[in-house]
Formats: C-alpha cells, sequence, structure tokens
C-alpha cells in the first residue's frame, strides 16, 4: 500500500466520524435534510443490527459471532 492509499484511507475515515458526530450533535432520529432538492437527502437512521438492519437488535449474537470468526 503507497503512502497516498493511506493517506486516502484514514482521510475518509475522520470525514466519516466527523460526519456522524455532527448528525448526531444536530438531528434527532428521522429527521431529514435536503441536500439537494428532491434527490438527495441527510436523513439521520439508527440501526440497531448488522448491514441494512439485518438481525436487528440482536447485538450479543453479532458480537459473539464476530469473536468466533476472529
Amino acid at each position: 500500500m503507497k503512502i497516498w492509499d493511506k493517506v486516502l484511507f484514514v482521510s475518509i475515515v475522520i470525514l466519516d466520524q466527523l460526519t456522524k458526530a455532527a448528525v448526531m450533535r444536530s438531528m434527532v432520529p428521522g429527521q431529514s435534510i435536503p441536500l439537494v432538492q428532491d434527490i438527495f437527502h441527510l436523513t439521520y437512521v439508527l440501526n440497531p443490527g448488522a448491514a441494512f438492519g439485518i438481525l436487528s437488535n440482536q447485538r450479543m449474537f453479532l458480537l459473539i459471532t464476530g469473536a468466533a470468526l476472529i
């Protein structure tokens, strides 16, 4: 992995975390802000499960399964 790949990766992770923190601080769950009218909205949604809400509220199962796979 080249240095610029690492810089890009770290920059994306930092931007992602800053965006999430800003949304959690300034919005309530379910709130939506149009960034490009009728095309792109920023919506605060909580996901208590795995990808796309699969296994919703099954945190212990996901932790045990992840630990077992590692």
